[in-house]
Protein backbone atom coordinates (compact mmCIF):
# COMPACT_ATOMS: atom_id res chain seq x y z
CA UNK A 1 0.00 0.00 0.00
CA UNK A 2 0.97 3.57 -0.81
CA UNK A 3 0.33 6.71 1.01
CA UNK A 4 0.09 10.20 -0.90
CA UNK A 5 3.23 13.09 -0.36
CA UNK A 6 1.88 16.61 0.50
CA UNK A 7 3.74 17.28 -2.70
CA UNK A 8 1.55 15.64 -4.75
CA UNK A 9 -1.70 16.69 -3.18
CA UNK A 10 -0.37 20.67 -2.89
CA UNK A 11 -0.32 20.91 -6.33
CA UNK A 12 -3.98 20.03 -7.23
CA UNK A 13 -6.08 23.25 -7.91
CA UNK A 14 -9.50 23.68 -6.89
CA UNK A 15 -11.36 20.81 -7.84
CA UNK A 16 -15.04 20.82 -8.99
CA UNK A 17 -16.40 17.54 -6.80
CA UNK A 18 -20.45 16.17 -7.61
CA UNK A 19 -21.35 14.42 -4.42
CA UNK A 20 -24.17 12.40 -4.60
CA UNK A 21 -25.67 11.32 -0.77
CA UNK A 22 -25.59 13.08 1.54
CA UNK A 23 -25.80 10.85 4.62
CA UNK A 24 -23.33 10.69 7.15
CA UNK A 25 -20.32 10.04 5.40
CA UNK A 26 -21.08 12.74 3.12
CA UNK A 27 -21.43 15.17 5.66
CA UNK A 28 -18.12 14.27 7.21
CA UNK A 29 -16.54 14.58 3.70
CA UNK A 30 -17.74 17.70 3.09
CA UNK A 31 -16.31 19.07 6.37
CA UNK A 32 -12.98 18.41 5.09
CA UNK A 33 -13.66 19.79 1.60
CA UNK A 34 -14.28 23.43 1.24
CA UNK A 35 -11.00 25.02 1.20
CA UNK A 36 -9.63 22.22 -1.09
CA UNK A 37 -13.13 21.73 -3.76
CA UNK A 38 -15.66 23.40 -5.22
CA UNK A 39 -18.62 21.60 -4.19
CA UNK A 40 -21.91 20.19 -5.64
CA UNK A 41 -24.47 17.94 -3.39
CA UNK A 42 -27.07 15.82 -5.15
CA UNK A 43 -29.75 14.00 -2.46
CA UNK A 44 -33.23 13.58 -2.76
CA UNK A 45 -34.20 13.37 0.67
CA UNK A 46 -31.14 14.88 2.78
CA UNK A 47 -31.58 14.19 6.27
CA UNK A 48 -30.10 17.98 6.96
CA UNK A 49 -29.17 20.48 4.39
CA UNK A 50 -24.88 20.68 3.66
CA UNK A 51 -23.64 23.42 4.74
CA UNK A 52 -23.29 27.12 3.64
CA UNK A 53 -21.25 27.80 0.46
CA UNK A 54 -22.05 24.36 -0.88
CA UNK A 55 -24.47 24.10 -4.15
CA UNK A 56 -27.20 21.95 -3.34
CA UNK A 57 -30.00 20.17 -5.27
CA UNK A 58 -32.53 16.90 -5.25
CA UNK A 59 -31.42 15.38 -8.58
CA UNK A 60 -29.04 15.35 -11.16
CA UNK A 61 -31.65 17.08 -14.10
CA UNK A 62 -31.24 20.06 -11.58
CA UNK A 63 -27.42 20.97 -12.64
CA UNK A 64 -26.45 23.74 -15.53
CA UNK A 65 -26.16 21.93 -18.90
CA UNK A 66 -22.51 22.99 -18.78
CA UNK A 67 -21.49 21.82 -15.59
CA UNK A 68 -18.48 19.49 -15.45
CA UNK A 69 -17.17 17.89 -12.69
CA UNK A 70 -13.76 16.68 -11.92
CA UNK A 71 -14.53 13.74 -10.22
CA UNK A 72 -18.14 12.75 -8.74
CA UNK A 73 -18.17 10.96 -5.45
CA UNK A 74 -20.90 8.12 -4.79
CA UNK A 75 -21.70 8.13 -1.34
CA UNK A 76 -24.87 6.50 -1.75
CA UNK A 77 -26.20 2.55 -0.68
CA UNK A 78 -24.60 -0.38 -2.65
CA UNK A 79 -28.89 -1.09 -3.50
CA UNK A 80 -29.56 2.02 -4.85
CA UNK A 81 -26.12 1.50 -7.68
CA UNK A 82 -28.63 0.53 -10.50
CA UNK A 83 -31.21 3.29 -9.99
CA UNK A 84 -28.84 6.16 -9.05
CA UNK A 85 -25.67 5.63 -11.35
CA UNK A 86 -27.33 5.90 -15.19
CA UNK A 87 -28.48 9.46 -14.29
CA UNK A 88 -24.75 10.10 -14.29
CA UNK A 89 -23.76 8.21 -17.36
CA UNK A 90 -23.31 11.28 -19.52
CA UNK A 91 -20.25 12.50 -17.67
CA UNK A 92 -18.30 9.76 -18.73
CA UNK A 93 -17.89 11.29 -22.52
CA UNK A 94 -15.49 13.42 -20.67
CA UNK A 95 -13.63 10.47 -18.75
CA UNK A 96 -15.00 12.43 -15.35
CA UNK A 97 -13.77 10.44 -12.30
CA UNK A 98 -16.22 8.32 -10.20
CA UNK A 99 -15.10 7.80 -6.63
CA UNK A 100 -17.21 4.93 -5.05
CA UNK A 101 -17.03 4.44 -1.29
CA UNK A 102 -20.05 2.04 -1.39
CA UNK A 103 -18.94 -1.57 0.35
CA UNK A 104 -19.58 -4.56 -2.21
CA UNK A 105 -19.35 -2.75 -5.07
CA UNK A 106 -16.56 -3.85 -7.62
CA UNK A 107 -14.83 -1.61 -10.57
CA UNK A 108 -16.55 -3.79 -13.11
CA UNK A 109 -19.87 -3.76 -11.35
CA UNK A 110 -19.53 0.06 -11.66
CA UNK A 111 -18.47 0.28 -15.16
CA UNK A 112 -20.73 -2.15 -16.44
CA UNK A 113 -23.89 -0.40 -14.97
CA UNK A 114 -22.44 3.25 -16.51
CA UNK A 115 -21.73 0.92 -19.67
CA UNK A 116 -18.47 1.76 -20.78
CA UNK A 117 -15.19 1.49 -19.33
CA UNK A 118 -14.45 4.88 -17.32
CA UNK A 119 -12.04 6.49 -14.55
CA UNK A 120 -13.31 4.44 -11.11
CA UNK A 121 -12.14 4.57 -7.91
CA UNK A 122 -13.53 2.11 -5.26
CA UNK A 123 -12.38 3.03 -1.73
CA UNK A 124 -12.93 1.72 1.97
CA UNK A 125 -13.44 4.02 4.62
CA UNK A 126 -14.39 3.41 8.15
CA UNK A 127 -16.56 4.63 10.71
CA UNK A 128 -13.94 6.83 12.24
CA UNK A 129 -14.88 9.09 9.13
CA UNK A 130 -17.75 10.77 11.04
CA UNK A 131 -14.30 12.36 13.17
CA UNK A 132 -11.92 12.39 10.46
CA UNK A 133 -9.57 9.87 11.93
CA UNK A 134 -10.87 7.23 9.08
CA UNK A 135 -7.90 4.73 7.65
CA UNK A 136 -9.16 4.91 3.90
CA UNK A 137 -8.34 2.80 1.41
CA UNK A 138 -8.32 3.15 -2.54
CA UNK A 139 -8.11 0.98 -5.27
CA UNK A 140 -7.82 2.73 -8.61
CA UNK A 141 -8.14 1.37 -12.09
CA UNK A 142 -6.58 1.20 -15.18
CA UNK A 143 -8.36 4.28 -16.93
CA UNK A 144 -7.55 6.54 -13.86
CA UNK A 145 -4.64 9.51 -14.61
CA UNK A 146 -2.11 10.31 -11.69
CA UNK A 147 -3.87 13.50 -11.67
CA UNK A 148 -7.36 12.16 -11.12
CA UNK A 149 -5.40 9.68 -8.19
CA UNK A 150 -4.60 13.15 -6.66
CA UNK A 151 -7.94 14.17 -6.23
CA UNK A 152 -8.68 11.25 -4.82
CA UNK A 153 -6.06 10.59 -2.43
CA UNK A 154 -6.93 14.54 -1.59
CA UNK A 155 -10.88 13.97 -1.27
CA UNK A 156 -10.67 11.35 0.98
CA UNK A 157 -7.92 12.04 3.26
CA UNK A 158 -10.50 14.67 4.09
CA UNK A 159 -11.88 11.77 6.53
CA UNK A 160 -8.53 10.55 7.78
CA UNK A 161 -5.47 9.18 6.47
CA UNK A 162 -5.42 7.49 3.06
CA UNK A 163 -3.25 4.82 1.39
CA UNK A 164 -3.72 2.88 -1.70
CA UNK A 165 -3.87 -0.57 -2.98
CA UNK A 166 -2.54 -1.71 -6.28
CA UNK A 167 -5.06 -5.13 -6.52
CA UNK A 168 -8.80 -4.39 -5.80
CA UNK A 169 -8.84 -7.96 -4.03
CA UNK A 170 -6.86 -6.84 -1.41
CA UNK A 171 -9.92 -3.90 -0.41
CA UNK A 172 -11.66 -7.36 1.00
CA UNK A 173 -9.00 -7.95 3.44
CA UNK A 174 -8.51 -3.83 4.33
CA UNK A 175 -12.85 -4.42 4.96
CA UNK A 176 -12.01 -7.45 7.39
CA UNK A 177 -9.16 -5.39 9.55
CA UNK A 178 -10.15 -1.35 8.43
CA UNK A 179 -13.63 -1.51 8.00
CA UNK A 180 -14.99 -4.30 10.08
CA UNK A 181 -12.31 -3.27 12.79
CA UNK A 182 -13.80 -0.52 14.82
CA UNK A 183 -16.44 -2.74 15.80
CA UNK A 184 -13.66 -5.67 17.13
CA UNK A 185 -12.54 -2.50 19.58
CA UNK A 186 -15.74 -2.05 20.65
CA UNK A 187 -16.65 -5.93 21.14
CA UNK A 188 -13.58 -5.76 23.57
CA UNK A 189 -15.12 -2.79 25.32
CA UNK A 190 -17.82 -4.03 26.16
CA UNK A 191 -16.56 -7.74 27.23
CA UNK A 192 -14.46 -6.11 29.51
CA UNK A 193 -17.32 -3.92 31.14
CA UNK A 194 -19.15 -7.22 31.71
CA UNK A 195 -15.72 -8.37 33.39
CA UNK A 196 -15.30 -4.85 35.33
CA UNK A 197 -19.47 -5.71 36.44
CA UNK A 198 -18.84 -9.14 37.59
CA UNK A 199 -15.84 -8.35 39.85
CA UNK A 200 -17.79 -5.95 41.55
CA UNK A 201 -17.73 -2.26 40.02
CA UNK A 202 -20.65 -0.43 39.47
CA UNK A 203 -21.83 -0.38 35.54
CA UNK A 204 -21.30 2.84 35.58
CA UNK A 205 -18.12 3.18 36.06
CA UNK A 206 -16.49 0.34 34.71
CA UNK A 207 -17.86 2.00 31.84
CA UNK A 208 -15.93 5.08 32.17
CA UNK A 209 -13.08 2.48 33.16
CA UNK A 210 -13.02 0.75 30.05
CA UNK A 211 -13.83 3.35 27.72
CA UNK A 212 -10.86 5.84 29.42
CA UNK A 213 -8.03 2.87 28.81
CA UNK A 214 -9.37 2.11 25.38
CA UNK A 215 -8.71 6.05 24.90
CA UNK A 216 -5.35 6.19 26.05
CA UNK A 217 -3.97 3.03 24.71
CA UNK A 218 -5.15 4.63 21.80
CA UNK A 219 -3.39 7.35 21.92
CA UNK A 220 -0.23 5.91 23.15
CA UNK A 221 -0.23 3.83 19.98
CA UNK A 222 -0.76 6.74 17.74
CA UNK A 223 1.38 9.33 19.45
CA UNK A 224 4.82 6.30 19.75
CA UNK A 225 7.08 5.31 17.14
CA UNK A 226 7.23 2.04 19.01
CA UNK A 227 5.63 -1.03 17.36
CA UNK A 228 2.32 -2.27 19.53
CA UNK A 229 4.63 -5.55 20.13
CA UNK A 230 7.74 -3.01 22.15
CA UNK A 231 4.49 -0.95 24.37
CA UNK A 232 2.92 -4.23 25.16
CA UNK A 233 6.55 -6.03 26.77
CA UNK A 234 6.99 -2.36 28.49
CA UNK A 235 3.99 -2.39 30.05
CA UNK A 236 3.92 -6.38 31.18
CA UNK A 237 5.75 -6.84 34.58
CA UNK A 238 7.76 -9.98 34.56
CA UNK A 239 5.18 -12.12 37.28
CA UNK A 240 2.63 -9.26 37.44
CA UNK A 241 -1.00 -8.81 36.65
CA UNK A 242 -0.44 -7.55 32.91
CA UNK A 243 1.43 -10.91 32.42
CA UNK A 244 -0.76 -13.57 34.13
CA UNK A 245 -3.65 -11.46 31.92
CA UNK A 246 -1.76 -12.73 28.46
CA UNK A 247 -0.60 -15.80 29.82
CA UNK A 248 -4.44 -16.56 28.95
CA UNK A 249 -4.94 -14.76 25.82
CA UNK A 250 -1.83 -16.21 24.53
CA UNK A 251 -2.03 -20.08 25.65
CA UNK A 252 -1.42 -22.28 22.73
CA UNK A 253 -1.94 -18.64 20.44
CA UNK A 254 -5.68 -19.05 21.22
CA UNK A 255 -6.49 -15.10 21.04
CA UNK A 256 -4.17 -15.33 17.60
CA UNK A 257 -6.01 -17.56 16.26
CA UNK A 258 -9.39 -16.46 16.96
CA UNK A 259 -8.70 -13.03 15.89
CA UNK A 260 -6.80 -15.18 12.37
CA UNK A 261 -10.52 -17.12 12.43
CA UNK A 262 -12.76 -14.07 12.84
CA UNK A 263 -10.68 -11.79 9.59
CA UNK A 264 -10.93 -14.29 7.15
CA UNK A 265 -14.40 -15.03 8.11
CA UNK A 266 -15.09 -11.29 7.33
CA UNK A 267 -12.69 -11.64 4.13
CA UNK A 268 -15.02 -14.31 2.81
CA UNK A 269 -18.07 -12.66 3.31
CA UNK A 270 -16.94 -9.44 1.87
CA UNK A 271 -15.83 -11.59 -1.02
CA UNK A 272 -19.41 -13.14 -1.28
CA UNK A 273 -21.04 -9.92 -1.04
CA UNK A 274 -18.99 -8.12 -3.70
CA UNK A 275 -20.34 -11.12 -6.11
CA UNK A 276 -24.10 -10.45 -4.72
CA UNK A 277 -23.38 -6.47 -4.85
CA UNK A 278 -25.21 -5.79 -1.40
CA UNK A 279 -23.68 -4.26 1.65
CA UNK A 280 -20.93 -4.87 3.93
Amino acid sequence: MSCPTSENLSSLCKAKILLVGFGKMGKALCEGWQKNFSITVIDPHPSQPPQQGIDFFNDPASLKSDYRPDAIILAVKPQSFAEVLPQYKKFTQDSTLFISIAAGKTVVSIEEILGTPTPVVRAMPNLAALIQQSMTVGFANSSCTREQKNIAEKALSAIGLFGWVNNENDLDTVTAVSGSGPAYFFLMTEILTTCAIKNGLTPDFSAQLVRQTLIGAASIVAGSTESATDLRKAVTSKGGTTEAALAIFNHDDAFLRLCDEAVNAAIKRSQTLAHEGKQV
